[in-house]
């Protein structure tokens, strides 16, 4: 049966056109304004510029899409990674929570791990700034290439290294170890790196290991063009402690008291030494009446050197008594009456 074909409009007066089908085209045809097609497995419909729209396509949409309603979204959104979002406009706020799994800061405008905070913190109460260690340090001028023993250690690449010791002082700094020619360290290679008073830990080596060294060039600091002077920290024998008159320093971070005539050092105290220094004892005794008064020094020593004053008046006078030696810690005056007399006892 050949198509029906209409060559006016037709008028279902509101009533439903039930079990229509759509044109189906191999290929977009020309047509009037409203037209519907089938083509390539879409619905098409020919908009009044002459252009056939998929009605279905999400770019011809208009208003709100539920969220819930496009099926990808949530793994979509969820696969970007936090620097392919536009950089925020506005404080972002964290709801209390950690960001955690932070690499350290290392430029302006970096925000700072816990860490370097604690780092920092302990490096301003100490008053100083502390370098991550070294494993060696050099004692003499050194080629700055390859991997030839350093204080008796031999390093493996990269190991951290204090040249120190160079003829240049320019020379001198922080470096890393290398089979070919040596690099600068990452936090010692630029200016700002290195100020007066860092200090740089040891951690080998026949001289230097356990030492900690002291960076004492004032001023700015630009590796490679300034001059670095590193000094053991204090002035020890070992670098750690300064010992001063009448101490000695005995180890890495100990001093001692130094012995000498009439001093006697224990572990745990520090005394006269009896048997060189003679000790007094002062006591005043008032005597109602002629006769003998105990007095008890407890010097340990019998053989001591008793002299006794008349203090009854605002001069003192020597006065001439009987003395018994009575045992190590006690002495007998005998006085020959009433008096008021201070009694001082060296031994």
């Amino acid at each position: 049966m050949a198509d029906l074909k209409f060559g006016t409009h037709t008028d279902h007066g509101l009533n439903e056109a039930r079990n229509l089908v759509a044109h189906k085209v191999a290929s977009l045809p020309a047509g009037a304004e409203a037209q519907v097609i089938y083509h390539n497995g879409r619905l098409k419909i020919r908009d009044a510029a002459g252009n056939w729209i998929d009605p279905t396509a999400r770019a011809n949409h208009t208003g709100n899409q539920p969220a819930s309603t496009v099926s990808d979204l949530r793994a979509t959104v969820t696969g970007y990674r936090l620097d392919e979002f536009a950089a925020p406009t506005a404080p972002v706020n964290a709801g209390a929570q950690r960001i955690t799994n932070a690499a350290p800061g290392s430029a302006a405008g970096d925000l700072a791990t816990y860490g370097q905070l604690q780092d920092a913190v302990a490096a301003a109460a100490a008053g100083v700034s502390f370098k991550a260690a070294v494993r060696l340090a050099t004692t003499g001028p050194v080629t700055r290439s390859g991997l030839a023993a350093v204080d008796g250690i031999t390093p493996n690449a990269d190991d951290r290294v204090l040249v120190k010791a160079q003829a240049d002082p320019v020379e001198n700094g922080i470096y890393l170890a290398k089979a070919g020619a040596w690099a600068r360290a990452a936090d010692a290679d630029s200016p700002g790196d290195l100020r007066g008073g860092a200090v740089i830990a040891v951690e080998e080596g026949a001289t230097n290991g356990d030492r900690l060294y002291l960076l004492t060039t004032n001023g700015s600091i630009t590796p490679g063009e300034t001059g670095q002077t590193w000094a053991v920290y204090g002035t020890g024998s070992d670098g750690f402690t300064l010992a001063g008159a009448g101490l000695l320093a005995v180890g890495a971070d100990t001093i001692a008291v130094g012995a000498g005539p009439g001093i006697v050092v224990t572990a745990d105290a520090v005394a006269v030494d009896t048997a060189v220094v003679a000790r007094k004892v002062i006591a005043d005794v008032t005597p109602t009446a002629a006769g003998p008064v105990t007095i008890r020094h407890g010097l340990g020593n019998q053989f001591v050197d008793v002299s006794v004053y008349d203090i009854s008046t605002t001069t003192p006078a020597l006065v001439l008594t009987g003395v018994d030696l009575t045992d190590a810690d006690n002495v007998a005056l005998s006085f020959g009456g009433a008096g008021t007399y201070r009694v001082v006892v060296v031994g």
